[in-house]
């Protein structure tokens, strides 16, 4: 039956979705720091005295220096430390903007330096941190193809530039191209379209958000139409990474996307094992 052949379809997805979230022991689960660095010297480790304190650290593993926006990792002199599996050389470390982001790892711990407006902070997995390791599965609503929904899909005479919160405070600038207009159950929505490559990218809240799904919203992401119709399958509705762990930096659903009806299909809250 055609509808055992989409339920089939959508749990393949879901599966191949959680794959992809442990299949590299850098992952969401895996981040278990993020600091802000300030100009000058920011020393790590696990001792109270260190600017950036991370208890799976070294005592004391070294010093970052940040000035004029470039920031250089300086470790103490018994540790090896290297950068995308070379030794580490006394350069700027390059950071998620730049096109081969440097990755230092210190045992267990893999640090990068990344970028949020006008935030310079480092970034810090562990590859054996707890949630990683005693990660079991994702959560999801049972398959509903009713929320396999045909959407209008209306362009703005120009892209728009609109602002976009994460959460961590920062803002930052992002093109929507238009809206989508649809219904659930009788009532009509609409939400904004932001370009993201070749797809249209949606992040939204509904009336199941911080209950039986992620307080902040969940994400969709679809092919660009060629005319004015657009299939939404909120069936593939995920998390955003900020679900997992406290460290990430997720955009914030603009006040546009919150849906006054219940989206019960996709990814639900996540809880750790």
């Amino acid at each position: 039956m055609a509808d055992e052949t989409y339920i089939h379809e959508i749990e393949s997805a879901r599966q191949q979705a959680q794959r992809e979230l442990t299949e590299s022991p850098i992952n969401w689960l895996s981040l278990v720091g993020l600091f802000w660095f300030q100009r000058g010297k920011n020393t790590l480790g696990s001792a109270p005295d260190n600017d950036f304190i991370l208890q799976s650290a070294p005592e004391h593993a070294g010093s970052f220096e940040f000035n004029d926006g470039a920031v250089t990792f300086h470790p103490v002199d018994n540790l090896w430390v290297t950068s995308n599996g070379a030794p580490l050389e006394a350069r700027p470390l390059r950071t998620g903007r730049d096109a081969n982001p440097d990755k230092l790892e210190l045992g267990d711990l893999v640090m990068a330096v990344i970028i949020r407006g006008d935030e310079t902070l480092l970034r810090v997995w562990d590859k054996n941190a707890p949630a990683y390791k005693n990660f079991s599965t994702l959560k999801f609503f049972p398959v509903n193809p009713s929320l396999r929904i045909q959407a209008d899909f209306v362009r703005f005479e120009h892209p728009r530039s609109l602002s976009v919160l994460d959460a961590i405070g920062t803002v930052s600038e992002r093109t929507f191209l238009g809206e989508v207009h649809f219904e659930v159950d009788g009532v009509k929505c609409k939400l904004a379209a932001q370009e993201s490559g070749e797809n249209l990218h949606f992040n939204f809240l509904d009336a199941t958000s911080g209950g039986e799904s992620y307080l902040a919203g969940r994400q969709l992401n679809v092919p660009k139409p060629d005319g004015d119709k657009v299939m939404l399958d909120f069936n593939l509705a995920e998390n955003w990474p900020c679900a997992y762990t406290q460290f990430a930096t997720c955009p914030m659903p603009r006040e546009e996307n919150r849906l006054p009806v219940r989206i019960e299909a996709g990814e639900m809250k996540y809880f750790a094992s």
